[in-house]
């Protein structure tokens, strides 16, 4: 256990500027560690993924970590604070929908869809996803999901949307990626990045192709 924290404590810079991101005095803390690391599976014994709420201990108390059964969410993948709860992306199962879903932040953890489909067309594998100042919803939809064997051909082509959840709208803003999976905003909310990881599909890595922002 005190090797894995010492190994944890310790970190390679690339380049300089970073050391004036973290500032001087940086260090690395182990708030918690997991021992159970098998898959979780869903109840058709699919594999899944585990969401849970890690709660940080103060004056003393120690980090406490909470599973969290949600049958609606498969495959959980990016989440965003959202209103009074959590937006999470679901890559789907070959029986549940991907799409979007918001989980209240406490218990008894109510989650609902707000978006599974374009246009009537089921989404692929939901990835990631991002709030704008303006109040619209950014998220990726790359083909993960059929590549690794859990979602079913992919209907649409891999895209970043934009929905406006005050008018309902929503809209392909590109699709000339090939797999767009993490997305975020600049400071000033006038430039969108988004990473495209077209390298890895299913098990397999090519490095022919695009691993880019």
């Amino acid at each position: 256990m005190a090797n894995h924290i010492d190994s944890l404590r310790k970190w390679r810079i690339y380049h300089d500027d970073f050391k004036a991101i973290m500032g001087p005095g940086a260090a690395i803390e182990l708030l918690l560690q997991i021992d159970d690391e098998r898959a979780s599976k869903d109840h058709l014994g699919q594999l899944g993924v585990q969401i849970s709420k890690i709660t940080l201990g103060t004056s003393g108390e120690p980090t406490t970590i909470e599973k969290i059964d949600c049958d609606l969410i498969h495959m959980a993948n990016g989440g965003v604070r959202y209103d009074d709860g959590i937006l999470f992306c679901a890559q789907g199962s070959s029986t549940r929908p991907s799409g979007l879903f918001k989980m209240q932040a406490s218990a008894p953890f109510h989650t609902e869809p707000v978006l599974t489909g374009y246009l009537r067309t089921p989404f692929n594998a939901v990835n990631d996803v991002v709030v704008h100042q303006d109040g619209s919803i950014w998220f990726t939809d790359p083909s993960y999901g059929h590549d690794q064997g859990y979602r079913p051909h992919p209907s649409l082509p891999n895209a970043v949307y934009r929905y406006d959840p005050a008018s309902g709208s929503i809209r392909a803003v590109a699709d000339s990626f090939e797999q767009p999976n993490s997305i975020c905003f600049s400071p000033d909310g006038t430039t969108v990045y988004v990473t495209d990881t077209d390298q890895v599909r299913g098990p397999c890595v090519d490095y022919g192709r695009a691993a880019s922002i």
